[in-house]
């Protein structure tokens, strides 16, 4: 009796052992599948712009697959304020069928603030998931095991209903989900959070930045000049050479763009961004413009700058006393403001015109159409940022009163000059139909380019710009030149966390996570975007583990 007793034991032991190490499988199962499933998902986000779309940043989530065939569904994947919910989209990222550990497919949520189609816009570690799972939220996707089913639960026939393979919180179309064995569900859930999806996608984003920092530096032998730094809202992110600015800090700011077409950026109105720049203008040979001229002004010389009309000496070129403002309407066209230039000489009149010698003002009104030329490229130096020139050589464009000049004496008083000061010339010249010549504008301000691919569209159109700081060593003349000036012993940028005692560099470019705690954005000051010394205007900064007060992810851009 005794040893029947302890085999009748020992077999329930073993059936027992059994039964577990087979649910111990089935959870691997499903676990190496969940997890498979979540991986693939960061990949696709984090590739969007490289594998799916060009046109779209990294960050974008595929639909469901709603008719079960292992393909996002094309099209919208809104479900009029439902939430978008479906099977796994194994074929569409590139995977052999995931099934759970009871032979089920799994099924994927994605949060619409995620979801490939409809596109948010801008799409950035600002941006929030709307889905939660029990007490957790900032969810951007999640995939459930659906496990076995339950007494209640019909999957044969063709029944391909949510509430066939999950249970309550996850089959009732609403933005909430239960991890398994609670509120009366079976179904194992992986997710994705905000931070962890954005973390991935701002690595790629800090990727992107320098590589086409390094690109520019290949090209123009020095890194861009900065927009220093300022609340993104207010910003022009234009580049500029003052170090007066943040005197501290040296070359340091936003990365400073080439305007372009804002396609979906309703802050924009204008369509493109405006710019100020000093411009030399000149012009010459035309022909078929209207042309008035009279007394001291010459013809020949509206219609040809360089010349020479026996009062002023030749002007090559005029150029602008204060910044003019500018639009880049196309990488090779751009429009200018009204300019107003002066010349001043002194001259004696002739003696019909009854006046004594006295000095000569010549103004210069310039009201140039928009244009469309070939165009040059100047490298950046220590002293300037990088400029372009634009010049239409053939057919002009119409515009009346392209140029005004008039000429007004002053001097002592006497005969027709008794009020001491005359116009004693002017002229006017329009450009028509069929008119031809020479016209150029140069020294034009000229930052990335995103048309010429200097920098993607993408990481402008998502506000990426707002997110990135670049630093340079205020000891570098011109960041990135062949020979630096960054000394490594005590001028270069210091980098703590990133090496034994710390790393130094002559660059380096920040990145900043989801807005914290107690911070909102945009925000006047550093410490809207970056933490711990990374928010001080100093020369040193530093990297670290993401945690929950920290989420600035840097790197070295180039060192001595």
């Amino acid at each position: 009796m005794i040893l029947l007793l302890a085999s009748g034991i020992s077999l329930a032991f073993m059936h027992a052992l059994s039964a577990s190490r087979i649910l111990t499988a089935t959870e691997q199962r499903t676990a190496a599948a969940l997890n498979l499933a979540r991986e693939a998902l960061l990949g696709y986000a984090v590739t969007y712009p490289d594998q799916i779309n060009p046109d779209y940043g990294p960050g974008y989530l595929p639909c469901p697959d709603r008719n079960n065939d292992g393909i996002t569904d094309a099209g919208s994947c809104s479900l009029a304020g439902r939430t978008s919910i479906g099977r796994f989209p194994y074929k569409t990222l590139e995977l052999e069928q995931l099934r759970d550990g009871y032979g089920e497919t799994l099924w994927y949520v994605v949060a619409d603030n995620f979801r490939n189609n409809p596109k948010l816009e801008p799409l950035n570690s600002d941006v929030a998931g709307n889905l939660g799972v029990d007490s957790i939220n900032d969810i951007a996707a999640l995939v459930i095991a659906p496990g076995a089913p339950t007494e209640n639960q019909n999957r044969i026939l063709g029944l391909n209903t949510v509430e066939n393979y999950l249970e309550g919180e996850n089959a009732d179309f609403d933005e909430w989900f239960t991890a398994g064995n609670s509120g009366g569900t079976n179904d194992r859930l992986a997710f994705i959070t905000r931070r962890e999806l954005m973390q991935a996608v701002e690595k790629r984003v800090l990727g992107e930045v320098v590589r086409r920092l390094h690109q520019y530096q290949d090209n123009y032998h020095a890194f861009p000049w900065l927009s220093p730094y300022q609340n993104p809202m207010l910003s022009v992110f234009q580049a500029r050479l003052d170090k007066s600015v943040t005197p501290a800090r040296g070359w340091q700011g936003h990365i400073a763009f080439h305007p372009f077409a804002w396609s979906t950026k309703p802050s924009r109105t204008s369509g493109v961004n405006p710019f100020t720049t000093i411009i030399r203008w000149s012009w010459g040979n035309i022909v078929n413009a209207n042309i008035t001229a009279s007394g001291t002004v010459n013809a020949g010389c509206l219609a040809h700058l360089d010349c020479d009309d026996g009062i002023f000496p030749q002007v090559p070129t005029l150029t602008s006393a204060v910044p003019v403002s500018c639009i880049w309407t196309d990488r090779a066209a751009v429009d200018c403001a009204p300019l107003t230039v002066m010349h001043t000489t002194s001259y004696l009149l002739p003696a019909a015109a009854g006046c004594a010698e006295g000095t000569l003002v010549r103004t210069y009104v310039l009201n140039f159409p928009p244009y469309t030329g070939t165009f040059t490229v100047h490298e950046p130096t220590a002293t300037t940022y990088r400029s372009r020139g634009v010049m239409l050589t053939g057919t002009l464009p119409e515009r009346g009163e392209a140029v005004r000049i008039t000429d007004l004496y002053s001097g002592p008083l006497s005969g027709a000059c008794e009020q001491g000061t005359a116009v004693v010339g002017t002229g006017v010249m329009s450009f028509g139909a069929g008119t031809t010549g020479t016209l150029k504008a140069d020294g034009l301000h000229y930052d990335l380019d995103i048309k010429a691919g200097e920098m993607p569209e993408w990481f402008f159109k998502n506000d990426w710009h707002a997110h990135i700081y670049i630093a340079y060593a205020g000891s570098e003349t011109l960041p990135g030149a062949a020979v630096s000036v960054c000394d490594i012993a005590t001028t270069c940028l210091v980098l703590d966390g990133a090496g034994a005692p710390e790393r130094r560099g002559r660059a380096l470019a920040l990145i900043a996570g989801p807005v914290l705690e107690g911070r909102t954005r945009p925000g006047a000051g550093l410490e809207s975007y970056f933490e711990s010394a990374n928010a001080v205007f100093d020369e040193n900064f530093v990297k670290g583990p993401i945690t929950s007060s920290f989420n600035d992810q840097v790197r070295v851009i180039a060192t001595p």
